[in-house]
């Protein structure tokens, strides 16, 4: 925790002289999120999300607000942003990923590995999509 608590610190100077920049949000959000406070980590992510213009910085934004969203059970929320990933990348695998925590977590082990392995047709090497696929 200290490292992020530092680097908290730093990321937060530089954002007094430079508020717009989305990947620097970006980062403090993960700080906050690796520093287990979700709430804050989606305030910077949701202002990170209108700045960026990066179709990578939009999607790791997106991506990590996934994750809160599924961790606090705000499955509307979670899907209207899974949407947004796959509207602007039809074949992100961390979308499909993701969507397949959220239906094992629902205990629909059936949709859950359709989008596991949809995430495999678009990486064949992801890990955590294998993992999960040898794991049931």
């Amino acid at each position: 925790y200290k490292k992020y608590s530092e680097s908290l610190s730093d990321y937060l100077v530089v954002l007094e002289k430079k508020s717009d920049i989305p990947e620097l949000l970006y980062a403090i959000a993960q700080c906050y999120y690796n520093l287990e406070n979700a709430d804050t980590a989606e305030e910077y992510l949701l202002k990170a999300e209108t700045l960026a213009n990066d179709i990578f910085i939009q999607e790791q934004i997106r991506l990590l607000l996934a994750d809160i969203y599924l961790q606090k059970g705000k499955s509307e929320k979670f899907f209207n942003i899974i949407d947004k990933i796959k509207t602007s990348n039809p074949e992100s695998a961390e979308a499909y990923y993701r969507e397949g925590l959220y239906y094992s977590m629902q205990g629909d082990i059936i949709r859950a590995r359709a989008a596991w392995r949809k995430a495999l047709n678009f990486d064949p090497m992801h890990k955590e999509a294998r993992q999960k696929l040898a794991n049931r």
